[in-house]
This record gives structure tokens, sequence and C-alpha cells, in this order.
């Protein structure tokens, strides 16, 4: 037999066994399958396992890590894509280990680091519910990691550096609640992975356990017992309210990430867990990460953007309407030593939960100083003190990280419109933050002309020509539409062309034609109609303008 031979036998005879050993074990008990639930829940299994959409536990989904993408694999118990074949002791051994179940090493994208310290117990209970379910055929996904952490054998460093496995051991010194608080904490809820900074090779700050980290963009706030930054200002029944539901009256809504979590895991807790957690949270040692000064404050607080984009729904003093738009003021997530998590949900809007509406966002409206400007001003405003440290760069990554268009985007590739950026463009148009891009988000139907008529009269002051005024109000004009989800881009062309021949009108009265008699009306097809306002657009006139004009060019004895 050849070697290759050997080893296609030797491989075939060990799936065998172990499917034999997995068929010869018995079927477990309904109470292990529901214990295997919870656990499943507390250790938020499906938030990695499960496409949006998608079968639940089946895989699929990317994590993203400052070293590539990591998609993760089916754990459902079909035998060819997912972990069907897989022993009691190759599904520990992973859980507990960070180690396949065909001997490779699992990056820690998987939190085993975490999951190490929970019981073997608890593992099997876990497996037994997966193995409840049914199967799914999902095969793996392909990972983006570039070299060299693509190669995992390079993983044998990182774990001699960062890892030791170990099971939980409770504390002696300590209560039961607070060493099952420890557990759920430190071990199955792997809490520390998302709300512990880390180093440069992507292990956890041990040092700085619970002192917040960042996660895809998002802020996991500080959860030790500090009581400035951290937990330590919070009731006993205000955190385990926001734990529970993701609401803390005067506290905060839980949104991003933790809202997921929330609503995936931490709902589904016993109350005895809740509290558990909340006990163990109160002996952590208190940790602080020092304050990034501010960029500009005297800059930084924009009272017209807020008023103008936020105020409608969280109102003008941020206290937001009980039960329906949380509060900004006195806020967690806005008081948070970093900006992220407000920067985030400006751009991509927040879903609805409970009795909460959705946010929308405003990546398409505001352009980076924008968003930079109005979070600065909401974590300074009212009773909030945090730092006013959100920088356009920051707001810059955050837009990459969520693949959200920057304002305008979308309409400059689709109209050709001008565009405003910081401080100002090649074409003459004014600053983004000038202020004159807030004069028409809002405006409806019935209020758009007099918005107008107040935004030419403003430029007007500002000494720009007429061709200018009309770039800069389509330039203004042009996200609001891109940002309606309800129209075709073909709807959204006509209306901004629509748009721009009503400025020229007002801004070039000169151009109307003074007629004494009104022609009767004409029916055009709809694509003479089209091509009579791409003229007229081109030309910068109104369309009554240019038909006019075309008119006369077109007579015996017309202007030439």
């Amino acid at each position: 037999m050849t070697a290759l031979g050997h080893k296609t036998a030797q491989a075939a005879a060990m799936l065998v066994a172990g499917t034999v050993a997995a068929w010869a074990q018995p079927a477990p008990s309904k109470d292990l399958v529901q214990r295997g639930e919870y656990l499943a829940r507390m250790g938020d299994c499906a938030a990695c396992h499960t496409v949006p959409g998608g079968r639940p536990y089946a895989g699929g989904l990317t994590i993203n890590t400052p070293f590539g993408g990591i998609a993760t694999p089916n754990i459902t118990p079909d035998t060819a894509t997912g972990i069907g074949n897989w022993t009691d002791a190759q599904f520990y051994r992973a859980v507990h280990e960070g180690i396949g179940g065909h001997g490779s090493y699992l990056y820690p994208a998987f939190p085993f680091t975490s999951f190490s310290k929970v019981t073997r117990e608890d593992v099997l209970a876990i497996k037994a519910y997966l193995f409840s379910l049914a199967p799914v055929h999902a095969p793996q996904q392909p990972n983006t990691l570039g070299f060299p952490f693509n190669i995992r054998s390079g993983l044998i460093a990182w774990r001699e550096l960062f890892f030791r496995a170990g099971t939980f051991k409770p504390d002696p010194a300590r209560s039961a609640e607070v060493n099952r608080g420890a557990y759920l904490v430190e071990g199955l809820g792997h809490c520390g992975e998302c709300h512990t900074p880390r180093n440069v090779l992507g292990a956890t700050e041990s040092r700085q356990s619970l002192a917040g980290g960042v996660v895809d963009g998002w802020l996991a706030l500080n959860i030790s017992s500090d009581m400035r930054q951290g937990i330590g200002g919070w009731s006993d029944d205000e955190l385990a309210a926001f734990l529970k539901t993701g609401v803390s009256p005067g506290k905060g809504v839980a949104f991003g990430p933790m809202a997921d979590v929330v609503h995936d895991s931490l709902k589904y807790a016993t109350d005895a867990d809740i509290r558990a957690i909340v006990a163990y949270l109160r002996t952590t040692p208190p940790q602080q990460q020092p304050a990034v000064p501010a960029t500009d404050p005297a800059k930084a607080q924009s009272a017209t953007l807020y008023l103008d984009n936020c105020a409608q729904c969280h109102q003008a003093q941020g206290v937001g309407i009980p039960g329906a738009i949380p509060a900004l003021a006195q806020n967690a997530a806005v008081n948070a030593i970093e900006p992220n998590d407000l920067v985030m949900a400006i751009l991509n809007g927040l879903p609805g939960a409970g009795s909460f509406g959705a946010m929308p966002g405003f990546a398409a409206a505001l352009d980076d100083r924008q968003v930079a400007a109005l979070a600065n001003y909401v974590r300074t405003a009212w009773s909030n003190q945090a730092p006013a440290n959100a920088t356009p760069e920051l707001v810059a990554n955050l837009r990459q990280q969520s693949n959200v268009p920057g304002p305008g985007t979308e309409s400059a590739v689709a109209f050709s419109c001008p565009q405003a950026g910081a401080g100002g463009t090649p074409n003459g148009l004014p600053d983004a933050t000038s202020g004159i891009y807030n004069i028409l988000p809002g405006a409806d139907a019935g209020t758009l002309s007099n918005r107008i008529g107040e935004a030419i009269s403003l430029l007007r002051g500002q000494g720009l020509n007429q061709d200018l005024i009309i770039d800069t109000l389509i330039a203004a004009y042009c996200p609001l539409v891109a940002a309606e989800t309800g129209l075709t881009p073909a709807q959204k062309t006509e209306r901004v062309k629509n748009f721009g021949s009503q400025v020229t009108a007002i801004v070039y009265p000169a151009s109307q034609a003074q007629v004494e008699d009104m022609l009767v009306t004409v029916p055009l097809a709809p694509d003479v109609a089209k091509r009579v306002n791409d003229a007229a657009h081109q030309a910068r006139q109104s369309r009554e303008a240019w038909l006019s004009q075309t008119i006369e060019k077109a007579l015996p004895g017309g202007k030439p």
C-alpha cells in the first residue's frame, strides 16, 4: 500500500470510529438538553454562529479582526459540514483548549480563552443541546486573513504568550452568588472578550480587565466597579434592569453589539444569574482609562446641528421621551470615555427595541466633520461631561468599517452633483461646516421653497455668484435625495434636476422670458421630456426659460 493509500485508509478508519462512537452514546435526557440550551444562550453561541436571517448555528458569519475576517463554522450536528461526527472529547477539547476536531488550532476570535473556564459538565450539556438540533448543510466559508495570520501554526507562539487552559475554581472567601457571577462573567458569558482592551497581537490586556474595549467600531463600555467610568455609580436595580432588558431609566439604552447580547442572551437569564453578575461586577477592581483631551471644545459644541437633526426626537435638552425615545443627557453610552458608540449610532441608526422606536442613520446627510461636531456637542451638553474627542478621522474610519455612504456619495455618482468637503472644494463651494448645508434638511413640499429662498439670501450675502449659489444648493440637496430609500435612481436623478431648475428660476429671474401670452400646454413623450430637462439642467436654466429660448431661436428671424 502506498503512503497516500495508508493515510487515506487511516483517515477513513478514524472517521468510522468517530461515527461509531457517536452512535454508541446514549441519547441525552430532556433535562440535559434544556440545560444545554440555557447555557448556550448564556454563552451567546448563536450570535457568532448564525448569519443574520440564516439558520441558527449554521455558521458563515465573518468576524472582523484587525488581521482580517474569520468565518465562523457550522456547529449543527450535520455530519458532512458540521460537528455531527464529533465525540464528547473532541467537543470539550475545542471549547476548553481551542483545538478543533481535526487537531488544528482555533483562532482566538472563538473565545476559548474564556470558555476554558467552563466546567466539562456544562460544555457537554451545550453539546447535547446542539446535537438535538436539526442538521444544516452549510460548508465552511473561507477566511480572509492576510499573511502571516492565515497560517494556523503561527498560533503556537500566541498561545504560549497569552493562553493557559484551566477550569474556573470558586473562591472560598467569596459568597456563592459572587462565585456564580464570576463564572458567568469570566467564563461562559466571556464579557471580558469585548469589555477589555486588546494589545497589538489581539490578546486582552489582563491588567485592564473590564476597562472597556472596541468591537467592530463600537465601544464596549467600562463595566468595572469604578465610580466614574464604570458601573460603580449604578444601583443594583439599575444594572440588573439594563442587563435583562437593555433599558435602565436614567442610565440609557443598550445599542450596537450590546443590544444583540441582551436580545440573544441576557434576556433569557434567570433573575438569580442576573443578580449574580451584578454582585460579581461590584467586586471587580476599579479601572480607568485616561481621558483624551478635547480636540477643540469651542468648535465642538454645534448646537445648530443638534437642533436640526436630533432635537425633534431627543428634545432640545436631550431628555428624550420616556418609554419611546432614549434620553441623551446622563446616558452611559454618550458619556463613555470614547465616542465610538455615539458616532456609530449617528452613522448607522439603530433598530427599534421594545417600546423604543428605530433611529434613522445620518451617514448620507452629514459629513465626517459634522458627525464629529454633533457627537462632541451631545457629549458635552446639558449634564454630560464626556471629553469632546470625536474627530473627523475617527468618523471616517468608523464610516468605512460600517460600509455606509459618505454625504452625497450616491448623488455624486448618479447625478454628477458637486460635493462640499472640509476646507471648501476646488470649485469654490462653501466649507461643509459653514451651516449652509443645514438649511434644507427637514424641509417638506410645503416648506422647501421658503428654505431655498432663505439659503439663496444667505449665499448672496456671502458674496457668492449665481452659478456657485446653484451648485451649493444642489450639493446640499443631493444627499437628502440619495438617502430616500423609496426612490429609484432614475427618480432621484429627476428630483435633483427639477430642484436645480427650481433654484435656477429664482437665481436667474431675468432669464425667464417676458411674455404677454401663455401658449397652450404641449404633451411630450417621456423620453422627450427627459431630454428637455437634461438640456435645461446643462444650460443652468429653468425648463420654461430653456424652452422659450429654444423656440425663439427656431423661429424665423429669431436670435442666433
